[in-house]
């Protein structure tokens, strides 16, 4: 919505025009009432000029029409009092008029019932401020100077009122927007409706036929501008009711019709109170028409958006079961394997240890892919709630880069793909998340191999671009069907391929696309039948100025005895209680295992383990509480959180509660060993 301004764009310019203008209307209003004899009714269509060009413009317009004002009484031998007092009320007038519309609201485009009634208003009372000041001034200036100038103010004031009325919306609706694109058909409607206008104001204001066989024309005049209302717009109505008026006002000075009693100023005046009457009713219902024609293009528009919103929830509910699906699938084949190596190794128990190791080995990798798929869900969750966090720090890229490459390699190589890397020649250092740009490079190569046939051939490639690093990686795969590229980075989307080709559970590139965001660079892609080539462009920034670190882990550094460690598992799991307790006892630990919160409030009652690992979801008093009343009694042992809650703020909770250190389950071995490391100091 254009509310009015106070300033205008091209100030100089704005007043030239108005100033031209102003004085050019005010002349040939000045030329009726001198030589053709009327009355002043007609000198003060300049009212309708003013107040557009303070509504067009702004107010500071002001100077042009005082100057105008002023020469053209200069021009008519006006005295000096008078042009001074005419030139006050008509700079005076449009500024009211600016100061009202927009303290009530306008909107320039006059396209609702609330605009129009502003302008009738603006119409009907502010234009009286210049007939009240003439008249005024008129009257002093008889009493000083014992003059007899008349002061016309009732037509002065219905003049003013139906320029303003007129000529405000005419100018409003043509000086300022672009015309409206119409079919031929509408433009051929729209000039036959104006050729009908014109002669049929023709010959009933300008002829003494104002009737056919009894039939008065102005009901075929009503019908015609009814027809303009309903079946065109507000620009046409006020080009329509311009030209009525100006036809009117011209048959009444020129046109041969019937002379009526009172003269030619009579007429006159009645003329303009016809002009104004049918002007205020056919502009309330141009707008009525148009409101309601645009309230049927919002239904309309509000109606595509919400079918277009309902096919995406649809899209998205067809998405997310197939994931559901996918994800039950994607989790039965590391299980199954599991499953098989387990009942191998049950069945071939001290026959071969190089077997069995082998076997393990595969377990522990089906382990990893499992708890990948489960981080990268944690993840998107995480994004979805704002939740995410990233924690930048210098970073070499071919450090980031050698990494990501060692997760993926034998994954490509078995597939017997090519594999080639090229980087820029100088190490470049990004500040950002090493982690999370990693797991971006991984994401992409492991989607650019699933999708690459055997033998196929992957690249990655990092670019400088002068503060911009452009990193793509792009495949000889299967690509990318039209129809998806625009929501291949929406979560839970998959691309449906009937070639058979590996496909994932539809989160890794919708997190890629986050976490690029996230680093301020984005991602995009493109493919054919040749492939498919994502394209990362990260920031190259600078550290910010060195200061205190955050706090990488929620553990003060304990100094324990090297020898091995006291330690006690809590779980109400009892089967993962006793593997990790014999794991740990195998590393030289002495463990004790518990199964509840108030059994190790008794134990710690005789006993002073080092650590505890507690599980927080226990069966009579959760963790976190656990922890608060082991903190409470002092010198307590460092406390080690196992959940399976891994989110940013049930790592704050923990903290809170009084734990040392966070671990999310599945935890393996390493994991907790290499908290134990931290507890104990080396040896």
């Amino acid at each position: 919505m254009k509310t009015l301004q106070y300033q205008p764009k091209h100030a100089f310019a704005s007043n030239v025009i108005v100033f031209g203008f102003f004085l050019f209307v005010a002349q040939v209003g000045t030329y009726f009432y001198r030589e053709v004899g009327t009355s002043p009714a007609m000198i003060m269509a300049p009212a309708g000029i003013a107040i557009a060009a303070v509504i067009l413009e702004g107010p500071g317009v002001w100077p042009a029409i005082a100057l105008a004002s002023i020469a053209n009484g200069l021009l008519n031998g006006t005295p000096l009092f008078l042009v001074f007092a005419a030139a006050a009320g008509n700079t005076l007038q449009p500024l009211a008029a600016f100061f009202f519309l927009r303290k009530a609201g306008l909107r320039r485009k006059l396209a609702t019932v609330k605009d129009m009634f502003l302008i009738l208003g603006t119409s009907l009372f502010l234009t009286a401020i210049v007939p009240t000041v003439n008249a005024g001034a008129i009257k002093i200036y008889n009493h000083l100077f014992q003059g007899a100038r008349p002061a016309y103010w009732t037509s002065w004031w219905l003049s003013g009122a139906l320029s303003a009325l007129i000529l405000t919306p005419f100018l409003i609706r043509w000086v300022r927007y672009p015309l409206t694109r119409r079919t031929p058909a509408k433009t051929f409607e729209i000039i036959l409706a104006l050729l009908a206008l014109t002669v049929l104001s023709y010959f009933l204001f300008a002829t003494p036929h104002v009737a056919v066989g009894g039939f008065s024309i102005i009901y075929p005049l009503m019908a015609v501008l009814l027809w303009i209302a309903f079946r065109t717009d507000s620009r046409v109505m006020t080009l329509s009711l311009l030209l009525m008026t100006a036809i009117s006002l011209g048959g009444a000075l020129y046109g041969n019709y019937v002379p009526a009693p009172g003269g030619l100023n009579v007429r006159i005046f009645n003329t303009q109170v016809f002009d104004f009457i049918l002007a205020a009713i056919f502009f309330m219902l141009v707008s009525v028409e148009e409101q309601r024609k645009q309230a049927i293009e919002d239904m309309q528009d509000r109606t595509k958006k919400l079918e277009a919103a309902l096919e995406r929830i649809r899209q998205n509910d067809e998405a997310k079961s197939e994931f559901i699906a996918t994800l039950a699938h994607e989790m039965r084949n590391p299980l199954a394997t599991f499953m098989s190596s387990v009942e191998l190794m049950l069945l071939g128990q001290g026959q071969d240890p190089a077997e069995t190791k082998r076997l393990a080995g595969m377990m522990q990798s089906r382990i990893q892919t499992m708890k990948r798929m489960l981080d990268d869900l944690l993840d998107v969750s995480r994004v979805a709630r704002r939740e995410m966090e990233i924690k930048k720090e210098p970073v070499s890229l071919l450090q980031i880069v050698r990494q990501a490459v060692t997760l993926v390699e034998s994954f490509i190589q078995s597939r017997q793909q090519a594999f080639s890397i090229s980087m820029p020649l100088e190490d470049i250092t990004l500040f950002a998340d090493p982690v999370r740009i990693e797991q971006i490079l991984v994401n992409l190569l492991t989607n650019a191999s699933k999708y690459t046939p055997e033998k196929g051939r992957i690249s990655l490639a990092g670019i400088r671009e002068e503060d911009w690093l452009c990193l793509k990686v792009s495949d000889t795969g299967i690509g990318i069907p039209p129809d998806m590229i625009d929501r291949i980075f929406e979560p839970f989307v998959r691309v449906k391929h009937d070639s058979g080709m590996a496909s994932g559970i539809g989160i890794g590139l919708a997190l890629t696309k986050d976490l690029v965001e996230m680093h301020g660079g984005t991602v995009t892609v493109r493919s054919d039948a040749g492939g498919s080539e994502f394209t990362v462009r990260l920031p190259i920034e600078m550290p910010p100025a060195i200061g205190a670190e955050p706090a990488q882990k929620i553990l003060p550094q304990q100094r324990l005895p090297a020898e091995g460690l006291d330690v006690v598992v809590v779980d109400d799991n009892k089967e993962a209680a006793r593997s990790m307790g014999k794991l740990l006892s195998l590393r030289g630990h002495r463990t004790a295992l518990l199964h509840d919160g108030h059994s190790v409030l008794d134990y710690l009652a005789s006993a002073r383990p080092d650590v505890i690992l507690l599980d927080v979801g226990l069966p009579d008093l959760d963790g976190y509480e656990v922890a608060r009343r082991i903190k409470a009694r002092g010198n307590s042992p460092a406390l080690v959180a196992l959940t399976g809650y891994g989110q940013a703020e049930d790592i704050l909770t923990a903290h809170q509660a009084g734990f040392d250190h966070h671990l999310t389950k599945p935890v393996g071995l390493a994991e907790v060993e290499e908290v134990l490391k931290q507890i104990r100091p080396p040896a």
